[in-house]
């Protein structure tokens, strides 16, 4: 019940904004490394699996989470249609 309330009335949102600000800045980059790869679908379809390990192993062999620009982008998740082409 407690925690309902302080979600409803805005309190724990505005909790949350301090402690962000109090870490102060992320120094998150969105700016991509030098060498990127696209991986298209090869059919229409839909996605129905995501290897999470199979991607945290990817990221790590280019250099995350070291080299901030380093890491993968996914542009679909489970269930989301895809045609063939299309950006996985």
């Amino acid at each position: 019940m407690r925690a309902r309330e302080l979600l409803d009335s805005g309190a724990a949102l505005k909790q949350m904004h301090k402690m962000i600000e109090a870490q102060g800045p992320s120094g998150y980059r969105t700016d991509l490394g030098t060498l990127t790869a696209d991986i298209t679908a090869t059919s229409d379809g839909a996605v129905e699996a995501i290897d999470c390990l199979r991607f945290n192993r990817l990221a790590r062999t280019a250099g995350a989470p070291i080299d901030k620009g380093a890491g993968i982008k996914i542009f679909k998740k489970i269930g989301d249609r895809v045609e063939k082409g299309e950006p996985l």
